[in-house]
């Protein structure tokens, strides 16, 4: 019987002007995407929609840039909360995301095998 794929949830809610956990977050979320053997899903909420906005000064900018463009080639969309969509959409580098609520977030957190929080 074959194992079944793991699911990590990425859960990020840290202000990037204050925090570098945002951009890690995204550069974790890259290298992890990139083995193809997981299923990753990244929820991006709160002031940490902020690291999108690149009128916005935010700690590990860099990190930020380079990672944008890579997320499009993740599986899964970035995970959004209602009106969060906007914000993704104003990244040079847009990637592809879907809003959810609360409750269907919670859905994919039971589901996850493990959910880390930035």
């Amino acid at each position: 019987m074959p194992k079944p794929t793991p699911k990590i949830l990425l859960v990020v809610d840290s202000d990037p002007r204050a925090s570098a956990r945002p951009a890690e977050a995204m550069r974790l979320a890259v290298g992890l995407g990139a083995w193809k053997n997981i299923e990753l899903q990244l929820y991006f909420a709160g002031d940490a929609l902020l690291a999108f906005d690149e009128s916005v000064e935010v700690c590990d900018g860099e990190i930020i840039r380079r990672c944008l463009p890579l997320l499009t080639e993740v599986d899964s969309p970035l995970l959004v909360p209602p009106g969060g969509k906007p914000f993704v959409q104003r990244a040079s580098a847009p990637v592809f995301c879907r809003e959810l609520d609360a409750a269907a977030i919670a859905a994919i957190a039971a589901e996850s095998h493990c959910v880390l929080r930035f």
